[in-house]
């Protein structure tokens, strides 16, 4: 199994919540770094999976290469935070997200 690709993925999140109490309210930003790599896993190459890692950090996603250069993506996110990091003793989040890659 090797890899087709090798890649750098930089993101974003921003998120509002309230917490139990109604005076309690935060606004949170992530910013994520990952190393990832891509495997096509049928002949044609147009089927493709990543897997991206990070410290602490973990997602996955499917790929349908339209073109040579343009792809559509599609992934799931799970972010793992350690202890009081954020101000929850530990957090996790699941993100679902829609994208597309530039093969250039």
């Amino acid at each position: 199994m090797w890899l087709d690709a090798v890649f750098i993925s930089i993101g974003k999140i921003e998120g509002e919540s309230t917490g139990i109490y109604t005076d309690s309210y935060r606004k949170e930003k992530v910013h994520t770094y990952r190393l990832g790599g891509q495997y096509a896993f049928d002949r044609a190459e147009i089927h493709k999976v990543q897997l991206e890692l990070a410290l602490s950090k973990y997602s996955t996603s499917y790929v349908y290469q339209a073109t040579d250069t343009f792809g559509l993506r599609a992934s799931v996110e799970f972010n793992f935070f350690g202890p009081f990091s954020t101000p929850r003793v530990f957090d996790t989040t699941v993100n679902a997200t829609l994208g597309f890659t530039l093969s250039i």
